[in-house]
């Protein structure tokens, strides 16, 4: 899959990843950012509250490096049950259109979340234009692996891990 940049609407300050029917979006612990929401399911968790984020999808062979410049990065894992991956919005929406990140068909992948912005895009609350960034990259992994933080939480993330 070549690299796919759009936007994404979120309302409220969320979006999902999902790879299959077992997802519960009541779920709703997280570690500021990240969470897994049943096997097939992720949310990341925005600073902004209503409005579009820019959005960065990478399907890639294997792990890459971090890459330098973002806010907060963490990783989790997700099954493309029928090996897909895709990102749905807060309306439910599935964005067939941005692709799929399951590029090695069905299995397990861990899932890459970096984001920057997230702090000004809490203060300003409804954005027209985005002011948060996210970039997502997955690969295929053979065994689980519990959701980490890569960096410390930002602002945004204390106040959703204290909730």
């Amino acid at each position: 899959m070549p690299n796919r940049s759009t936007l994404i609407y979120v309302n409220p300050y969320r979006y999902y990843l999902v790879g299959g029917p077992d997802y519960d979006m009541s779920i709703d612990k997280s570690n500021g950012f990240v969470a897994a929401i049943g096997k097939n399911g992720i949310k990341v968790m925005c600073g902004t509250d209503m409005g579009p984020v820019r959005i960065l999808l990478r399907a890639l062979a294997g792990r890459a490096q971090m890459e330098p410049g973002w806010d907060i990065v963490a990783e989790v894992d997700i099954v493309a049950a029928a090996g897909w991956i895709g990102v749905m919005s807060s309306e439910l929406e599935i964005r067939s259109d941005l692709g799929n990140l399951a590029g090695s068909g069905p299995g397990r992948y861990r899932v890459r979340v970096h984001a920057r912005g997230r702090d000004d895009a809490s203060r300003r609350g409804f954005v027209e234009e985005p002011v948060e960034e996210h970039s997502l990259e997955a690969w295929p992994v053979d065994s689980a692996a519990p959701a980490v933080l890569l960096t410390e939480l930002d602002d945004v993330g204390v106040r959703f891990a204290a909730s």
